[in-house]
């Protein structure tokens, strides 16, 4: 099912105008942080539920039919294991996971054996204390908080990967394309 739709034509939906969840360019500032002063339209209030994404994933999670639906599409890690892929193992880019371990849709178990497969080099967990699925969802990164810590850290990491540069002094060693994931659950 889910290969068919990723096959298919892009598809994209529609929102009744003025809904919460969608972007409104004024909630940012031109460098793109959060407009403190941003205030919602007239008629339309800021809710919790409005703002979430992925019901549909957490139905099929509790019917247990997620597996069979991207089964096909979804070979998990457990390929990195296999030496035939170590070329491609060698060439995966840094990635970056930022995750909840309150998370009930995807445990941060998920994130483990993703390291576990390719590589404590090649994935890095940044673990958000006490967090569920995109508890991020509605933040800005400079909201105070200690669950945006986790969020931070993650960007200051990705920042030293994208700027590295080889030698002794980097602190991080990438190759010169400077590739990096970045994954929030």
């Amino acid at each position: 099912m889910v290969s068919r739709a990723l096959d298919g034509p892009v598809v994209t939906g529609t929102r009744k105008a003025g809904f919460v969840g969608m972007l409104h360019l004024d909630k940012l500032t031109a460098v793109g942080s959060k407009n403190v002063d941003y205030v919602y339209p007239p008629g339309i209030e800021e809710s919790a539920e409005a703002t979430q994404r992925g019901p549909l994933y957490e139905y099929f999670i509790y019917k247990n039919q997620f597996l069979s639906l991207v089964g096909d599409s979804d070979r998990g890690y457990k390929w990195a294991k296999d030496p035939e892929y170590s070329p491609k193992v060698k060439d995966w880019p840094v990635t970056i996971i930022i995750h909840g371990d309150a998370d009930r849709g995807v445990p941060l178990d998920v994130s483990e054996q993703m390291r576990a497969c390719l590589g404590q080099d090649k994935v890095i967990i940044f673990v958000a204390k006490d967090q569920d699925h995109l508890f991020e969802l509605d933040k800005f990164i400079e909201d105070p908080g200690s669950e945006m810590d986790a969020v931070r850290s993650a960007v200051a990491y990705l920042i030293d990967i994208v700027t590295a540069k080889k030698g002794p002094d980097s602190k991080v060693q990438i190759e010169p394309q400077n590739q990096a994931t970045v994954f929030a659950l």
